[in-house]
């Protein structure tokens, strides 16, 4: 029986073998080279009209583009750290007051209690 079922899809051009093509256009599984980015192109460019060699020109910007990665990582933590450093003083702030608050409140508490036991007792 199975085998009358492979004969019959064999006929219709199916067979034993999954073949899968993908969606036309689609790149699957493949990631952008850092050789061929159009920085990468331009950077190359620029060296060698300044006279540098292929090889030179390609190490430098290659040590270009690192640099500027390492510096846009750097930014974004130091721009993080700032804006943790403001949180964290309006938050002392805000601690600060309700403490403050809390204090105030305390007190008062207990100059009304003293002055409630002076009327009772007193």
């Amino acid at each position: 029986m199975a085998n009358q079922l492979i004969k019959q899809n064999n006929e219709y051009g199916v067979g034993e073998d999954l073949k899968h093509f993908g969606i036309m256009g689609m790149k699957w599984g493949r990631r952008k080279s850092t050789s061929t980015s159009k920085h990468r192109i331009k950077l190359e460019s620029k060296y060698l009209a300044k006279g540098y060699s292929p090889e030179v020109s390609k190490t430098k910007a290659t040590k270009r583009i690192k640099e500027e990665t390492a510096a846009a990582i750097l930014g974004t933590i130091a721009t993080l750290r700032v804006a943790t450093i403001i949180a964290n003083k309006n938050n002392a702030k805000q601690r600060s007051m309700y403490y403050v608050g809390q204090q105030a409140v305390q007190a008062s508490l207990k100059t009304e209690w003293a002055k409630q036991m002076i009327r009772e007792f007193g």
